[in-house]
């Protein structure tokens, strides 16, 4: 009995251990089973990169240009005129620079630019006149920008600018110049993804010095109006950020940094892009008159005379969300303005006369069609067609000859051009534009009798950049 103790015992032990590892294992495998039926959490996703506008930057761009340049004969009895351009063409040019978010809603930046230029100042014919061509400009610009959306900015930039001039000078001697300059513009600037940021902009340069010709008999002075649509790769900064910008969902690291990222709402409400819209703009206008008659330049043609004005006016429209990142809508929209054209030797007898002409108000219908860049910052362009209010000067082409076609009168026209506008609230917006609005009809009630039996005729046009904000509702 008591030798049999210690193997009884033994063998206890190893049953009951036995035993408890079956309960053990029993129970590890109930509980897996367990969690196997229930659904898993997901893991928490990635954070979100931070929208940032720091880095450097280089793109490229395309538009269009219109000049004008004051014409002075100060030793003369002629009268200051302002030329302008015959031409008009695309352009495009390439800049670069260095931005800085300093804090969330501010954005500094140094850029260069250079680009091309379609400009042909034109008074008498490119075999006649003086000054005659602009090929390029140039600028060092400093850039203020307020981000009014994590990925989109409103900015203004100017600094010194260089514009290439170019013509003939006594009996033919042709001459290349550059004059000294100053470059003010503004535009709005959206983040398409990460890396790539397209932007719409209007600039305005003028000559700080004066084109002296023919022993300072003959002076010049121009400045050049730019509507600009361009694109350019961002370099992000490692390490270098503003901290409280917010994140934006940027595409994945596979994709390529050309795909448009599917964007964070920028707001708790989304902006209203489907309904009416209701707003106003200021203008900056470069009015131009080409001017047709018997021997009064190269080709029977003088100018086109030029007058740069302020203006302003007002819109109204209906917008629809297109799917899936487009907005389509109709506007009706009033510019209202006044510029004047004089030409440089007059016509009658004393006391003479200059002036020929006023070109008033602009109003235009017109269907546009945008991308949206981002959510709330669409790229559009536009087209319709519009009406121009032409009132010429009765002494004027009185003293030329009897002329009854002196009324006030409105003209069919044309016109297109694009523009951005980008949300600054759920129902609040601001755009740019670059507009030109040209004449499709032959104007005949701007058709004049001279003394010979070849009339006179006038073909106005004019191109606008505008500043305008809109409600939505």
């Amino acid at each position: 009995m008591w030798a049999g103790g210690p193997v009884v015992d033994a063998r206890r032990l190893i049953v009951r251990t036995t035993c408890a590892a079956a309960l053990l294992l029993a129970s590890l495998q109930s509980g897996l089973a367990a969690d196997a039926a229930m659904p898993r959490k997901a893991l928490p996703p990635a954070p979100a990169a931070a929208a940032s506008w720091t880095g450097f930057y280089l793109g490229g761009e395309l538009g269009f240009d219109a000049a004008s340049a004051k014409y002075s004969r100060p030793q003369s009895t002629q009268s200051d005129i302002s030329i302008g351009s015959a031409n008009r063409g695309l352009i495009g040019g390439i800049y670069g620079g260095f931005n800085y978010q300093a804090i969330p809603w501010l954005v500094l930046g140094l850029e260069g630019e250079l680009s091309s230029s379609r400009v042909n100042y034109r008074e008498l014919g490119p075999d006649i006149d003086f000054l005659q061509d602009t090929k390029h400009l140039s600028a060092v610009t400093g850039r203020v920008g307020v981000v009014i959306m994590p990925t989109t900015m409103v900015y203004a930039k100017a600094g010194p600018a260089w514009i290439d001039v170019r013509g003939v000078e006594g009996f033919g001697t042709p001459f290349t110049r550059t004059l000294r300059g100053a470059l003010f513009g503004a535009g709005i600037e959206a983040l398409a993804t990460q890396n790539v940021a397209v932007r719409l902009e209007g600039t305005y340069t003028r000559a700080t010095e004066t084109l002296l010709l023919n022993q300072a008999f003959d002076q010049y002075r121009p400045n050049i109006l730019q509507v600009m649509l361009g694109a350019a790769l961002k370099l992000d900064m490692p390490g270098v950020g503003t901290p409280g910008v917010a994140p934006v969902s940027w595409p994945l690291a596979t994709k390529t940094m050309f795909t448009k990222a599917p964007m964070a709402p920028p707001a708790a409400e989304a902006p209203h892009w489907t309904g009416f819209e209701v707003g106003g703009f200021g203008s900056v206008n470069y009015d131009k008159v080409r001017y047709l008659g018997p021997a009064v330049g190269e080709n029977n043609e003088l100018g086109p005379f030029v007058d740069t004005v302020i203006g302003g006016g007002a819109f109204a429209g209906v917008n629809v969300a297109l799917y899936p990142s487009f907005v389509g809508g109709m506007e009706v929209s009033g510019n209202f303005q006044k510029a004047d054209f004089s030409e440089a030797n007059g016509v009658g007898f004393a006391p003479r006369i200059f002036h020929f002409a006023s070109v008033g108000q602009v109003y235009a219908v017109t269907v546009r069609l945008g991308w949206l860049a981002t959510p709330n910052t669409l790229f559009y362009g536009k087209v319709g067609p519009a009406w121009l209010r032409v009132t010429p000067d009765r002494a004027y082409w009185n003293s030329i000859a009897p002329n009854s076609t002196t009324d006030p009168v409105t003209l069919t026209g044309v016109q297109y051009g694009g523009g951005a506008e980008t949300f600054l609230t759920s129902n609040f917006s601001v755009r740019v534009e670059g507009l030109y609005t040209a004449l499709t009809d032959t104007p005949g009630a701007l058709t004049f009798q001279g003394v010979q039996p070849t009339p006179f005729r006038l073909k106005p046009a004019l191109l606008s950049g505008t500043l305008g904000a809109g409600y939505h509702f």
